[in-house]
């Protein structure tokens, strides 16, 4: 088990009712369109400089960024799919993978750029990956209020790399609506919203020219296999990351190869 910097406690994301919920956020205004309240847009401006040392030719330093999907609510930290990530790289070409996590339950996408902000960020980083969205699909927020934020998050991950965009990657947002736990929920609107969701990332992605990889048809198969959940019926098992990780790892591999 190599390094690992975990930076959040584990929160369920559905409790998080509201945008501050959770978390110590600089000033903030109201939206007068949603009604929300909203970061100030300037101060989550990230640095223009990053400085970087030389990659270790044994090792490399892995970013995972994200939300409760990504810090793994419900199961083991070695149980998350950054993790599992991180094992079958190592267990295939013998790279040791130094794995750093930002992420907490209930984190969006202004969320996640003000942690960053507050994070113990490396020097370098050889492989960035970002899964974020479903709790600004959960919360109803602006889809465009997400567009511009996750622009700024690629952009963000890409300068990470020192702008070698081979090496980010990012995930599609699993449909929580197929769980038991999203039944509840008017799941056939909420479905719906997620496409559109992941659209807009897979569109922004190809923009970026990153690599998109979808596991929201994987993560669809909880509505029939219980086994890809945890006891919250909600959130995904080490099943069903792993059922993720086995999808890309092959294509995370070639990336280390450029």
């Amino acid at each position: 088990m190599k390094k690992l910097i975990p930076l959040f406690s584990l929160v369920l994301f559905i409790l998080s009712c509201t945008e501050n919920e959770g978390i110590e956020l600089p000033t903030v205004s109201t939206d007068p369109l949603s009604g929300l309240n909203l970061i100030d847009n300037d101060s989550l401006s990230f640095s223009d400089s990053v400085s970087f040392a030389p990659l270790d030719r044994d090792s490399l330093n892995y970013l995972a960024l994200g939300d409760s999907y990504t810090i793994g609510q419900g199961v083991q930290i070695t149980e998350t799919w950054p993790k599992l990530l991180e094992n079958a790289i190592e267990n295939k070409i013998g790279l040791e993978i130094n794995t750093q996590i930002i992420a907490e339950s209930g984190m969006t996408t202004k969320e996640l750029i003000y942690a960053i902000k507050e994070s113990n960020i490396l020097e370098s980083y050889g492989l960035v990956s970002l899964l974020i969205g479903v709790n600004n699909q959960f919360r109803g927020m602006k889809i465009d209020h997400f567009r511009e934020e996750f622009i700024q998050l690629i952009d963000q991950s890409i300068a990470f790399t020192n702008n070698n965009v081979n090496r980010v990657f990012v995930l599609s947002i699993p449909d929580w609506s197929a769980t038991p736990f999203g039944q509840s929920f008017d799941f056939r609107s909420n479905r719906i919203e997620i496409d559109k969701f992941n659209n807009i990332i897979k569109i922004i992605c190809s923009e970026k020219g990153v690599d998109y990889f979808d596991i929201t048809e994987i993560s669809r198969l909880a509505s029939s296999q219980s086994s890809l959940l945890v006891e919250d019926q909600l959130h995904p098992s080490k099943k069903m990351y792993q059922l993720w990780v086995d999808q890309i790892i092959k294509d995370v591999l070639d990336k280390l190869g450029n």
